[in-house]
């Protein structure tokens, strides 16, 4: 499918002016989220980092035949290759028994490790302004879901919880991971829950950030709209990217065109994929108070867990409303609760500073507690 241009660009295209001034507005951009994170106060000279907006001009003077995706394509590597540049992270692939999975990870010489697991249509490198708050203090380690960013992906496999879950565990076991501190937003909650129920042993202390696979059968959400055979990551125009946007978001994150470009086309290659997921998931199934759903959810193993679990939810959540998270907290066992206000599906890209704050305190206190009843013993 050809991408379409949008007028802005058209006139963008031949009048240098404006391709200067798109130049300028995205530094502007790209320097006021940076004053935005105490992490970055050290930054100086900007220009000087691998992300040259300069040279990324020059580039696309060169270039006007270029399509806009490919154009964000290069963005992205960029902006990628500086936030990982900024945590110090190395990227890495291992082989598990279905394909090769790809993850990063820092190494500072903490003795704590954070397992980040990403949301649905997003990636490993979909956490970086969490990880500049967090890496401080912890190693953090964060992978590409199987059918997802860089990892493998097949028509012949199966995707759900069951094989998420193996498949987790296979990636930990491979690279040798101990037990780690399991972060997870929406899908990546799932998971995270999933992996605690079949290897507790692996996880230290269990977060999750306005997680799928919990329900509130009394309050509409996403649920209802995937039962109906309605997809939102399905994606096949500009106009159904820009809801999902809005619909993703309270306050969205601002974006130089080029990228939200990128994702835009991201997220149209994968129709197929995302729909299959979420169709086969909830095969069969037909309103949020089918008794189907009590298996396929996860709402009985949380009432089960034995590690601390701390539940954080965006005040604007538009895809799994508060009370969701609220009913998360009401069924797990001495559970914290954190409600991340004005922000929505998720709060590591809205507000990762904050996020990462009350990350830290959870850790923190309940590695002191830890270490109280280890001197008692």
């Amino acid at each position: 499918m050809a991408v379409q241009w949008n007028s802005s660009f058209e006139r963008l295209k031949p009048n240098a002016t404006r391709l200067k001034s798109w130049v300028a507005d995205t530094r502007r951009q790209v320097s006021g989220t940076l004053e935005q994170w105490p992490v970055f106060s050290h930054l100086k000279g900007f220009d000087q980092q691998d992300w040259n907006l300069a040279r990324i001009q020059q580039r696309i003077a060169g270039l006007q035949d270029m399509t806009r995706s490919r154009i964000g394509n290069e963005v992205y590597a960029k902006s990628i290759a500086l936030g990982r540049q900024l945590i110090k992270a190395q990227a890495h692939e291992v082989e598990i028994s279905d394909g090769k999975i790809s993850y990063w990870k820092t190494n500072n010489n903490s003795s704590e490790t954070i397992l980040f697991i990403h949301g649905f249509g997003d990636s490993k490198d979909g956490c970086y302004p969490l990880a500049m708050n967090l890496t401080r203090h912890y190693n953090m380690m964060a992978f590409d879901l199987p059918g997802f960013g860089s990892s493998f992906s097949a028509g012949d496999l199966a995707y759900n919880f069951e094989t998420y879950g193996a498949w987790i565990v296979e990636f930990l076991e491979k690279i040798g991971s101990g037990p780690v501190h399991v972060i997870g937003n929406s899908l990546g909650g799932a998971m995270a829950m999933k992996l605690a129920e079949l290897r507790p042993d692996l996880v230290k202390t269990l977060t999750l950030i306005d997680t799928a696979a919990i329900i509130d059968t009394r309050y509409d959400s996403a649920y209802d709209d995937f039962i109906k055979g309605k997809v939102i990551f399905q994606i096949k125009n500009r106009e159904e990217f820009d809801n999902f946007w809005k619909t993703l978001f309270h306050r969205p994150p601002l974006l130089p065109i080029f990228l939200k470009d990128c994702i835009y086309d991201q997220f149209r290659s994968n129709y197929d994929l995302y729909g299959r997921f979420i169709l086969e998931t909830f095969d069969g199934i037909s309103s949020r108070h089918d008794p189907k759903l009590d298996n396929l959810f996860m709402d009985k193993a949380l009432m089960n867990m034995k590690m601390p679990v701390h539940i954080m939810w965006g005040e604007f959540d538009k895809l799994f409303p508060l009370t969701y998270g609220q009913r998360a907290h009401e069924i797990t066992p001495n559970s914290k609760f954190t409600v991340m206000k004005g922000v929505g599906h998720a709060p590591q890209v809205e507000a990762p500073h904050l996020t990462a704050k009350h990350i830290r305190r959870f850790i923190e206190s309940q590695l002191k507690t830890s270490a109280k009843a280890s001197a008692k013993a």
